[in-house]
């Protein structure tokens, strides 16, 4: 439930700040690796409610960056993955 209240809290920032935003603002939303492909070897069983809500605010972000376009407003998402992950795997 953590996690739903989180990603709600983020799409009603989101929106309001797009909403306020003038011409030529960048707008950047914090997702996780984990939203975008959704399973890591030796992630806890627990992170389904965390890969869903990463998902949710990357597809928020493109549904904004797509609506605001028009009007000059950036919308982007960065998805950064575990460090250790990366480091023990040489990705």
């Amino acid at each position: 439930m953590n996690r739903l209240l989180e990603l709600l809290a983020a799409l009603g920032a989101g929106r309001g700040a797009a909403l306020g935003a003038e011409r030529g603002t960048a707008i950047i939303n914090l997702s996780s690796i984990m939203g975008l492909r959704g399973y890591f070897p030796d992630f806890a069983a627990m992170s389904i409610s965390y890969s869903t809500s990463k998902a949710g605010i990357i597809g928020f972000t493109r549904q904004v960056a797509a609506e605001y376009a028009k009007e000059k407003i950036r919308v982007n998402a960065i998805a950064p993955g575990s460090m250790a992950y990366l480091i023990f795997t040489g990705a």
